[in-house]
């Protein structure tokens, strides 16, 4: 820069601190209350405390300013200091009172939003102290804590923060589900299995209701992602709710290797299913009622093994050749796959 560049530069510098100055002395010579006011819709909370700790100089007994000097304290941090001048306020205005309460749950809202739930906890609870109206309005503070946990994925702070949503509200209970169902929703879609399990045993502690939607959610991703030899999502769907079974079979059967048969019986009833050859694997998929099973040689003894009772879909494997039989004590029906 020219030697008379950095004059130009200096001069105008000099300039705007003797206007700041200017205006500065003229704010705390007239005591202007507005200004204050500006100073704390700027967040410039020091000046703000300076220019009202003058004009209480001058008059104690200035209710406004004790709340405005309460509030900037409050922004600061210093809520002992902000306690001191709001009950000066109120001594000597007893209608700032339900304001003290909006002051309070804001400065508690301010601090939920940037993760200090400790200190929030505390300015929300004298809110109620001053205004026991603004119960509707806590639940609602609460309730968005807990939405903004969750963006942060911490499902520990959101599990309380809309635990104390619903305690104010319970209408706050199926959002609270729901949020985190969303949530898991999307977990599991990127095969984050685990941490979506998570979040939907959070939405469970929040409402039964979940049970519905986790069926369709587990089986709306288990169609897309079912393997012939994993089954898991589709069955999880089945744990909890019933309204997808029979696609959920359909799904199972079609993708399943060898054959799959389906079988009906009536009470104490015997059928010949299949013939089996040494070391083949059968399991039953599905199954209902009370049967048994065996593999005979032939149709006439020796059998090998003795009836055993289906109460399992784990894999059978066969000892030697034989056909596979069901005998049922009950009406029964089941889908047995042999591969």
């Amino acid at each position: 820069m020219k030697k008379n560049g950095w004059r130009k530069f200096f001069v105008v510098l000099i300039l705007v601190i003797l206007t700041l100055v200017t205006g500065f002395s003229t704010a705390f010579a007239n005591g202007n209350s507005p200004t204050a006011q500006e100073f704390m819709d700027s967040r410039m909370y020091p000046q703000a405390v300076a220019l009202l700790n003058q004009q209480l100089n001058k008059n104690p007994k200035n209710a406004k300013a004790h709340y405005q000097l309460a509030i900037c304290y409050l922004n600061q941090g210093n809520i002992s200091a902000a306690d001191q001048s709001f009950e000066r306020a109120l001594t000597l205005s007893p209608n700032f009172g339900l304001s003290i309460g909006k002051e309070y749950l804001a400065a508690g809202s301010w601090n939920l939003n940037r993760g200090n739930n400790h200190q929030a906890h505390q300015l929300i609870a004298k809110s109620l102290q001053y205004d026991p109206g603004l119960r509707d309005a806590v639940g609602e503070t609460y309730r968005r804590g807990g939405e903004n946990a969750l963006q942060r994925n911490d499902l520990t702070a959101a599990k309380e923060l809309y635990g104390k949503a619903i305690s104010y509200n319970f209408n706050h209970r199926t959002p609270a589900m729901n949020a985190c169902l969303d949530r898991g929703k999307v977990l599991l879609a990127a095969g984050e299995v685990k941490r979506a399990e998570d979040f939907f045993e959070t939405a469970l502690y929040f409402s039964s209701d979940a049970k519905e939607r986790l069926c369709d959610i587990y089986f709306e991703q288990g169609r897309v992602a079912a393997k012939p030899s994993d089954f898991g999502l589709l069955e999880r769907a089945k744990k909890y709710g019933s309204q997808h079974n029979e696609e959920i079979l359909e799904i199972q059967i079609a993708k399943l290797p060898g054959e799959t048969i389906r079988v009906e019986m009536g009470p104490n009833e015997v059928k010949d299913i299949a013939d089996i050859t040494p070391g083949q694997k059968w399991q039953y998929i599905y199954f209902r009622g009370d049967f048994s099973h065996r593999v005979t040689i032939g149709n006439t003894p020796p059998e090998i093994g003795d009836w055993k009772k289906v109460d399992n879909g784990l894999p059978w494997n066969a000892g030697q050749a034989g056909k596979l039989q069901t005998k049922s004590r009950s009406p029964s029906n089941f889908v047995v796959n042999i591969q």
